[in-house]
């Protein structure tokens, strides 16, 4: 089967195999990148507003335990936040690297990526989300969890042992970080304590559970998509924990998790404010994205998540996919065959397209004339007729039949009609079409790839 993340809701059983059990929390917006040139830059975080003070925030400093995602040999490492961005499901903050205990600096440039997955600070635990994170409700769950014991895996042995994992392994480790309370069932009865603390603590293991598995499954990706770092996405640095021996701004907590990775200097797609000024200095935007989705696949790996948000492109024209939390991967054990066949029905490159053609950073696929097992190309007439006018009348031109409506009737006397197509391609500018998109492709990978 397709090892699957169990906080991503999948549609099929991959390969004819259910998908884990899913938590109760499904609003799955993620995090996204943001740059000072970025609409959505500057904007202030609920979080600001709470009685504890957010501690990610632009100046703060503090020690990081830093692992190697090679060799899991493990350094020291002192940040500083330079700017804090809109916090969704994890805390993204652009950190300077002030100093590394060893080794560490000729590998990480000055400046980084830092994504932490606290689950106190998601979107939807500001003051007016729907599970507010404050420090009262965390005493509550504090109580309860100091009775009992949690069966989640140890963030710090989480965090320093994470390397390559065979699929089979990465479904064993996402199936311990489900958390299901009917596993606590005995526990909770024997705790004498009021139904409210019992419910925080839930909700709280629930975030706990979420946000280790969403870093787990992004971490896994990283490292099999190692061959694209720098090149298709960005590059990972490896996993992070605060150390708790050094001084940290309050309400640090040691045990949230992080991935430091490089810091891409630009915006997504979905922030860019001109569509075709961004084009006219870079024509290859659109087909770059959809050869990126391409390549991932070809790695054993489909992304989860396909959104305008989580494509970047910096200055200089270079497209990265970021945000892997959703994430699935190939077993071993699948063939080329099974996998295309998984690939084709997920359809995460037809997504992808089809964002691209309704921002106008590539035009979408012209489709032939189809139609349904009666051969009435009703709907085909309609996709094409509901397209913007441009599009139509740069791959379509109207068809000469006859009539377009063609009536039927029965053995039984039951009249019927199928219509005909109303528009035939310009199979000419199709064959253009292809050629076009064919050299961006060639020109993009000479321009980025070839000198990586």
């Amino acid at each position: 089967m397709i090892i699957p993340n169990p906080t991503k809701h999948i549609e099929k059983a991959p390969l004819g195999k259910a998908p884990l059990p899913q938590p109760r929390f499904t609003k799955l917006r993620q995090y996204r990148f943001f740059s000072s040139t970025s609409p959505a830059f500057g904007i202030l975080n609920d979080f600001d507003h709470m009685p504890t003070q957010c501690p990610y925030t632009a100046g703060a400093e503090f020690v990081l335990i830093l692992t190697d995602p090679v060799d899991s040999s493990t350094c020291h490492m002192r940040v500083k936040v330079l700017e804090a961005y809109p916090f969704t499901k994890s805390q993204a903050l652009k950190v300077g690297i002030l100093g590394v205990s060893h080794g560490y600096i000729a590998k990480i440039p000055q400046t980084a990526f830092l994504k932490l997955y606290d689950r106190r600070y998601l979107d939807d635990r500001a003051p007016d989300g729907d599970h507010p994170w404050d420090e009262e409700k965390e005493a509550q769950a504090q109580e309860i969890d100091g009775r009992i014991q949690s069966r989640l895996p140890n963030p710090e042995l989480l965090a320093k042992s994470l390397g390559p994992a065979s699929p089979e392994r990465e479904q064993e480790m996402l199936e311990s970080m489900y958390f299901d309370k009917d596993g606590y069932k005995d526990e909770l009865k024997s705790v004498e304590v009021d139904s409210d603390a019992v419910n925080q603590w839930i909700i709280e293991m629930r975030y706990r559970s979420q946000t280790m598995s969403w870093f787990y499954t992004e971490c896994q990706a990283y490292h099999q998509l190692q061959a694209l770092q720098g090149i298709s996405i960005p590059r990972f640095y490896g996993t992070t924990l605060f150390d708790d021996t050094s001084e940290l701004p309050a309400g640090i907590e040691p045990e949230v998790l992080g991935i430091l990775l490089e810091f891409v200097d630009g915006m997504t797609l979905e922030d860019v404010p001109d569509t075709k000024f961004c084009l006219a200095r870079h024509p290859h935007l659109g087909q770059a994205a959809v050869d990126c989705f391409d390549k991932i696949t070809r790695c054993g790996v489909l992304h989860g998540d396909v959104r305008l948000a989580n494509i970047m492109v910096n200055d200089s024209g270079r497209i990265y996919l970021i945000d892997f939390a959703f994430a699935s991967f190939r077993p071993s054990h699948v063939t080329d065959r099974m996998w295309e066949q998984h690939v084709s029905e997920q359809q995460e490159s037809i997504e992808a397209k089809y964002l691209l053609h309704k921002r106008g950073f590539r035009d979408g696929t012209p489709p032939e004339p189809y139609s349904d097992r009666n051969g009435n190309y009703r709907r085909y007439n309609d996709f094409i007729e509901e397209e913007e006018e441009e599009w139509r009348l740069k791959y379509y031109e109207p068809s000469d039949f006859d009539e377009a409506l063609i009536r039927h009737k029965d053995c039984n006397g039951k009249k019927s009609a199928s219509w005909l197509p109303k528009w035939l391609p310009k199979y000419k500018v199709l064959v253009e079409r292809k050629i076009y998109l064919n050299e961006l492709s060639i020109r993009y990978r000479q321009d980025f790839e070839s000198t990586t």
